[in-house]
C-alpha cells in the first residue's frame, strides 16, 4: 500500500500575519422563564426520594415541585400554575 504524499506549507494562501481574526458573532440567548435553584439532601433522604421516583414511575422533579404546591397551597394559598400565571400576566400587560 503506497503512503500518501506529505502537504508541504499552510494550507492557506496568506502568511496569518495577513489574515484577518476571526470572530464569531454573538449568541443571542432566549431567556428562560426559569430561576435556577440547587437542592441539598441528606444521603437517606436522596436514597427514599430515589425509591419513590422508582416506585410511582415518576421523575424526582415531579415529585419535588408536587411538594412545592403542597406547600404554595397550605402556606400561600395559591398554587404554583396560580403564581406563574400572575407573574406572566404581570410582565406581559
Amino acid at each position: 500500500m503506497a503512503k500518501r504524499p506529505r502537504i508541504k506549507g499552510p494550507a492557506h494562501t496568506k502568511p496569518a500575519a495577513e489574515m484577518p481574526p476571526v470572530v464569531a458573532p454573538p449568541v443571542e440567548r432566549k431567556k428562560s422563564p426559569y430561576v435556577r435553584g440547587s437542592l441539598y439532601l441528606k444521603p437517606a433522604v436522596h436514597q427514599q426520594l430515589r425509591k419513590l421516583s422508582y416506585e410511582l414511575n415518576r421523575s424526582q422533579h415531579e415529585l419535588i415541585q408536587e411538594a412545592i404546591d403542597m406547600l404554595l397551597a397550605r402556606y400561600a394559598g395559591k398554587t404554583r400554575h396560580e403564581l406563574e400565571a400572575e407573574s406572566t400576566n404581570r410582565y406581559t400587560g
